[in-house]
């Protein structure tokens, strides 16, 4: 597997294709409203160096995308910390359970200390069954979202 940095926009139907797959394959549709790519505004993010994506691709086929994750870099709003949020974390089915998921999320945390992020932070879906990978890469529970649809 070869993973490197990209820019999501110029992947954008190769990431729409996987996570479509993803989402179809899995749990991770289960209560989401279809998925709607804000191709816009994700390549506004990158113009301006704020959004990091990168990506696993097999070394033979290197069209193919294999996973990716992406994080959202911002400023904390009210403490001294540079924070990235992660926006989505996706590896084929075929490929999980093979450290694909752990090397991204490697690969992506070396870089945004290089950068100077202090902190990085991800969600975690109760629908899954599994503990999340997060803990496995030392992250710990801080805070619980609650979400309200008020359509």
């Amino acid at each position: 597997m070869k993973y490197a940095r990209e820019h999501m926009p110029e992947a954008a139907d190769e990431v729409s294709d996987l996570v479509h797959y993803y989402f179809g394959a899995t749990r991770a549709g289960e209560g989401m409203d279809p998925l709607e790519f804000k191709w816009d505004a994700y390549k506004e993010l990158d113009a301006r160096g704020r959004l990091l994506f990168v990506t696993a691709r097999e070394d033979n086929q290197p069209h193919r995308l294999r996973g990716f994750v992406n994080y959202f870099m911002h400023a904390h709003m009210h403490h001294r910390q540079v924070l990235a949020t992660c926006d989505m974390i996706a590896v084929h089915p075929d490929h999980r359970n093979h450290g694909v998921g752990s090397y991204l999320m490697d690969y992506a945390e070396q870089w945004l200390k290089a950068q100077g992020v202090t902190h990085i932070v991800h969600n975690f879906r109760l629908i899954y069954p599994d503990d999340p990978l997060f803990i496995k890469h030392g992250y710990k529970a801080e805070e619980t979202s609650y979400v309200k649809d008020i359509r």
